[in-house]
Order: C-alpha cells, then sequence, then structure tokens
C-alpha cells in the first residue's frame, strides 16, 4: 500500500506541474531568443545615425558608454518582430578614432553589447548644415538613401544655417518616405526657405511637403516660402495622398515656432475624399504628435492659401488631425469642395479629440467665409472647442443680422 501511496502521489505531483507549466488560455507567449544586430558598425567622422535591431521576448532598454553615443531610441517593448534601436552619433573633432559600447538589457536579465567605431576626424572644425539651395537637394537625396546626411548634421540635428534661397529648385523630391522615414530632427534657426515655386509629383510621392513622412523628430524655428511662393502638388495618384507645407505625414512628430508661407494646391490627382489630405503646415499628424505649444511662441502659423478642386480633406493648419494643436494661427484662405463628410476647414478638416486642440487662432477664410466655429472644421460639433479657440468676433459677417427697424436721424438732434 506504502508503494502504491507514493506512486498515486509520485503522478498528482507531476500532474500539477505539467499544469502550472502551461500558460493560460488566451495568453500570448512571445519565444523568441534575444540578439542586437549587427554586432558592430563603423561611423563616420562627421558623425551620424546608425541603427541596430533588437528582437526580445521582454521589454528592453539600452545604455551607452560614451556620451557622443546619444540613444535616440532608447527603450523597446517585447514582440516577435525586431524593434529599432537608434543611435545619434556626434561629429569626432579630435584625431584619434573612437569607439563605445552599446549594452541592451532585457526584463529577464540578459544582456547584449554591440559597438560604434568612429573615425578619426582632421582636427579642424567642419562647417557642416544647410545653406544653399545645392544643400536642400542634398539632403532631401541623402533622407532618402541616396548619399550621406552626415554633413547636414550638427550635433545629431539637421541645421538650417542662414535663409535660403530655393528659386533654382522646380520638381522637389520630398526627405523621407514611408519606407525609410526622416528620423533627424530639424533645426530651422528661424531662418527662411524663401523664393519656393515647386511642383511635386504624387504619383511617385503621396506623402509631400518639404518633408515627406517624419517619425520621431521634432521640426522648429522653420519657416517655409515667402511672399508669392507656392507649392503645386501634381500627378494622377489614386492611392491615399497625404500633403502639406512643412511635412506630409507625422508619426510621433512635433513641429514648434514654424510657418507655411507658401500657398499649396492640388492638382489632376485621382485620390478625393479621406485619401485626399492637405494641410497648411502639415498634412496629416497622429495621436502621439503635437503642433505648437504650451506658450503662444511656441505655435506654427499658416499664411498660405490652401486649395484642392475635389471633396477632400483641406485644413488650414493640418489637414486630418489626430495630434495636440495649440498655440496654432491660420491666416491663409482654405478652399476645397464638400460633401459634408469631407471638405475644408480652417483649423483642420477632422480632429479626432476635441479637448486636443485649444488656444489656436482663425483669421483666415474658408472659401469666401471668414473663419468661425462652423467652418473651423468639418465635425466642428463633436471636434472644436468654442471656449478655448478664438477667431475673429467683430467682423460683421459673423453674425446673422436682423433688421427690426429704420430710423431717419436729423441734424442737431440728440439722441
Amino acid at each position: 500500500m506504502r508503494v502504491l501511496s507514493n506512486i498515486i502521489v509520485l503522478i498528482a505531483t507531476a500532474l500539477l506541474a505539467s499544469a502550472c507549466g502551461k500558460p493560460e488560455t488566451g495568453t500570448d507567449v512571445i519565444n523568441v531568443s534575444f540578439a542586437v544586430t549587427p554586432a558592430s558598425q563603423q561611423v563616420l567622422a562627421l558623425g551620424e545615425q546608425k541603427t541596430f535591431s533588437v528582437t526580445s521576448s521582454s521589454d528592453w532598454y539600452a545604455r551607452s558608454s560614451a556620451s557622443w553615443a546619444k540613444l535616440t531610441t532608447a527603450t523597446g517593448k517585447g514582440a516577435e518582430e525586431a524593434s529599432s534601436l537608434v543611435v545619434t552619433c556626434e561629429e569626432n573633432k579630435t584625431t584619434t578614432a573612437r569607439s563605445a559600447e552599446i549594452t541592451v538589457t532585457n526584463l529577464d536579465k540578459e544582456s547584449v553589447v554591440v559597438s560604434l567605431e568612429q573615425a578619426a576626424g582632421t582636427g579642424q572644425v567642419t562647417t557642416r548644415g544647410i545653406s544653399t539651395a545645392e544643400d536642400l537637394v542634398g539632403f532631401a537625396k541623402a533622407a532618402n538613401g541616396d548619399g550621406s546626411i552626415a554633413q547636414y548634421v550638427v550635433n545629431g540635428v539637421i541645421k538650417i544655417l542662414n535663409d535660403i534661397d530655393a528659386s533654382s529648385i522646380t520638381e522637389w523630391v520630398p526627405a523621407g518616405t514611408e519606407a525609410a522615414p526622416l528620423t533627424y530632427s530639424i533645426d530651422g534657426g528661424n531662418y527662411t526657405i524663401k523664393n519656393v515655386n515647386w511642383k511635386v509629383d504624387v504619383s511617385k510621392y503621396p506623402h509631400a511637403g518639404f518633408i515627406g513622412y517624419a517619425k520621431g523628430i521634432t521640426i522648429e524655428k522653420l519657416n517655409f516660402g515667402s511672399e508669392g511662393s507656392k507649392v503645386e502638388f501634381t500627378g494622377e495618384a489614386d492611392g491615399k495622398v497625404r500633403v502639406g507645407g512643412i511635412l506630409g505625414y507625422g508619426v510621433s512628430t512635433s513641429i514648434s515656432r514654424s510657418s507655411n508661407n507658401a500657398d499649396l494646391t492640388v492638382s489632376g490627382s485621382k485620390a478625393t475624399g479621406n485619401n485626399l489630405i492637405l494641410g497648411g503646415v502639415a498634412g496629416f499628424m497622429d495621436s502621439a504628435s503635437l503642433l505648437g505649444g504650451d506658450l503662444k511662441a511656441d505655435g506654427c502659423i499658416n499664411n498660405g492659401d490652401v486649395s484642392a478642386s475635389v471633396v477632400a480633406q483641406v485644413g488650414g493648419i493640418v489637414g486630418y488631425n489626430s495630434a495636440v494643436v495649440k498655440n496654432c494661427t491660420n491666416n491663409g484662405t482654405v478652399k476645397a469642395l464638400s460633401d459634408g463628410n469631407y471638405g475644408p476647414g480652417w483649423l483642420c478638416s477632422f480632429n479626432n479629440t476635441k479637448g486636443n486642440v485649444t488656444s489656436n487662432y482663425g483669421y483666415g477664410y474658408v472659401g469666401e467665409t471668414p473663419a468661425m466655429m462652423k467652418n473651423s472644421m468639418i465635425n466642428y460639433e463633436d471636434g472644436y472647442d468654442l471656449e478655448n479657440n478664438v477667431v475673429d468676433w467683430t467682423l460683421d459677417s459673423y453674425y446673422d443680422w436682423e433688421e427690426v427697424e429704420k430710423r431717419q436721424l436729423h441734424a442737431g438732434a440728440t439722441y
């Protein structure tokens, strides 16, 4: 009996252990090997961004051993698909090569160390940034994979060094695509890209503007266009088109202290309705993005007219909005056909969250009508906060006047 009892206990213990080892029904278990690739990368002396691929069953974080190798992306979620670890490397101003180690650790307490090897500098100060129209074109090409972007980067940021006359550029290829988003922030230095008279083929570049597609960056102090500037988005695109003056499509992107001063038009596109989105500053901004900021000085301004000749989502500040928009101003005229679901608005065409859009100023027009609550956006009843945004209430056209009495005023009489 004692032997039989022991056997029963052993079987029960085995069954219990087996049951405890099984995941609960409906619980997803990620089972991938922890890896960071490549193991090492070479870095130009001028500095540049480098990306490592991280695969981990659990959440991970990274540390850098060197101050010149800054982690642009320092954490990630556990997933079967790899995530990106982005490192921005500053210029090596010394004549000695240097190295940095990046240690990646996950919640399972596994660690992998990868390295960066940066070439020696010349020991001389190198002028980098964007200062000419040729630099603008070179930057856009480099952002799209044609050449090195390092010569336009200062301490990890694309830097504009002075006002730029862009009159020599006629066809523009936007910097950044959906497949290869721009991941470098931009410091415009309060300078202006002036004399813009560009055409952009949206059948080739459906995310278009000065920047086409951006992810995880900030754009600040950038003035796009001057008086008389214009951008025409052309091409028979029949898919989704998202275009704007400064940015076409933003993911986790912040734009502040910047302005669009160019008139924007769409012509020839087969896209209509929510397939065609156009905004003065930006076309599409996701829920992790920001336009403007807490201070009036942080705001973005659209001074350009924004128009499409078809039914479309067209906005003075942003076309389709899920972002926080704060302290931004539209002074331009916004035009598009409307069918009730899609159409023009001085602030945006459609806004997802009412509370995210505050302290904005509408002084432009929608068609022939001055900016007001009803033409702020198509879904103004759900998306526009009347008390926390401003329009010009002094305009007679804002009110529905009703004549109730006429009087003849006589000279010398007091009323």
